[in-house]
């Protein structure tokens, strides 16, 4: 029965430094990670618009459908670590608009969208920060869950085994 408790009580430790460490490592490099990425609009292309074989050069609303005025769902996607510096060259010469958010996250936008497209499509983008926190958070909700666990299966299956050899 000692044995037994003093295996709990070692299980507990353990999971609770462990718990603190993910802790202490998440609560740094999540914010760092969400400052860090950048995210684009996904428009939303016109029914008569082949995706593949779209002609930007005519007016961005005769190509997509205007956001504010259809009360589109948004859907935002991140852009690759490649395409930073290249983006941010863009913003420099006015090709894109970047907006900034509280949690130091940034959207890129064309200029070509009307101020009440931007409005809106910050304002959603916004309204979307938890699921964007919720999907950066699950390898660290994962990494924080899964070695307890497995310890305390281990742990019960030892003694199960040690039980019926007894």
């Amino acid at each position: 029965m000692k044995v037994r408790r003093s295996l709990s009580l070692a299980w507990v430790l353990f999971s609770i430094v462990w718990l603190i460490c993910i802790g202490v490592l998440a609560s740094k490099r999540v914010p760092a990670k969400i400052a860090s990425t950048k995210y684009s609009y996904a428009y939303q292309l016109r029914a008569d618009t082949n995706p593949n074989s779209t002609d930007w050069s005519r007016p961005l609303y005769e190509v997509i459908h205007s956001p504010s005025a259809e009360r589109l769902e948004s859907q935002f996607d991140p852009v690759d670590w490649d395409y930073h510096s290249e983006w941010d060259d863009y913003a420099k010469e006015g090709k894109l608009k970047i907006i900034e958010f509280p949690d130091h996250s940034k959207l890129y936008l064309s200029p070509a969208l009307v101020e009440a497209d931007q409005t809106y499509l910050s304002q959603q983008f916004w309204d979307q920060r938890s699921a964007r926190w919720s999907k950066t958070l699950e390898p660290w909700l994962a990494a924080a869950a899964f070695p307890p666990i497995i310890l305390l299966l281990s742990g019960l299956g030892t003694m199960w085994m040690v039980r019926s050899f007894q």
